[in-house]
């Protein structure tokens, strides 16, 4: 998070741990919303898109495993 204080500057602003996951939670949240938006359109059922999720979690968690 940027921090900009008037007559001092801007600096990086250290964040607790749960405040950065509040943050992260609420970028996260909006970019679900954009999936299920283009889901909708597509015609895509709540249980497709869970399908797809878990799907792409697991290929993506198969990958991060084998570039450790």
């Amino acid at each position: 998070m940027i921090l900009t204080l008037p007559g001092r500057g801007t600096f990086v602003a250290e964040l607790d741990t749960e405040a950065q996951r509040a943050a992260a939670t609420g970028v996260l949240a909006r970019l679900i919303d954009d999936m299920v938006r283009q889901a909708r359109l597509l015609g895509l059922t709540l249980e497709d898109l869970r399908a797809l999720l878990n799907s792409r979690w697991h290929h993506l968690s198969r990958e991060d495993d084998n570039h450790e």
